[in-house]
């Protein structure tokens, strides 16, 4: 219905809405030194003097081994010039292989547009496939074939799960569960080792009997 739909846009608006994703990026050093923790970051509109669709600027404030507490979210947010806004996710390691890392963010305070992808970038760990914020860069000055085989439409990216507020009161909460695409991540998409598409496909089942 229109009320449930209205009450459903303003959980998303409030953040009460968590989206976990699968993203495979390319390593890192901070995943090096903690394989989970919470980055906190600006993010701004670069200027539109181009044709093409603008990228997210991104400027690293801090990293937390905890979550952050909402004081600490707000002084952050006081601290920011007026164009920009503030980005908070959560990242685990699930494993690694071949200069390659599969991560689970979770965005549970803040949902900006790009933000997965410029946070994750300004660390030095860009999305793999995502030549607008340095995938492509990585790629070719390594030496690993992973990456040099072809152009794919899509970047390492999937929402894996969804928990909303059910907008009608006392009902339990929402919850939604989205396989891997492996055609787009398998060999006729990213080509991405199988490696890395069994262990996101271990996690998606490890999450559904949780549930």
């Amino acid at each position: 219905s229109s009320k449930a739909a209205s009450r459903l846009s303003k959980s998303l608006a409030n953040g009460s809405v968590s989206k976990s994703y699968c993203v495979v990026v390319h390593d890192s050093n901070f995943l090096l030194r903690s394989e989970q923790g919470w980055l906190i970051d600006a993010l701004r509109q670069a200027p539109d003097n181009t044709n093409k669709a603008r990228r997210t600027l991104c400027k690293n404030l801090a990293t937390f081994d905890t979550e952050p507490s909402d004081e600490q979210l707000s002084q952050f947010k006081n601290s920011i010039p007026l164009d920009s806004q503030l980005a908070a996710l959560h990242y685990t390691m699930i494993t690694r292989y071949q200069g390659l890392a599969l991560i689970i963010v979770t965005l549970a305070k803040t949902g900006r547009r790009h933000q997965i992808r410029a946070q994750l970038a300004a660390r030095g760990a860009p999305i793999f496939g995502d030549a607008k914020y340095g995938s492509g860069e990585i790629s070719k000055r390594s030496n690993n074939r992973i990456g040099q085989k072809k152009i794919s439409a899509c970047i390492a990216l999937h929402c894996v799960s969804l928990t909303s507020p059910h907008p009608i009161a006392d009902r339990p909460p929402i919850n939604v569960i989205a396989p891997i695409p492996r055609q787009a991540w398998g060999k006729q998409g990213l080509d991405l080792p199988v490696a890395l598409l069994d262990a996101a496909h271990e996690y998606i089942e490890t999450i559904k009997e949780k549930r």
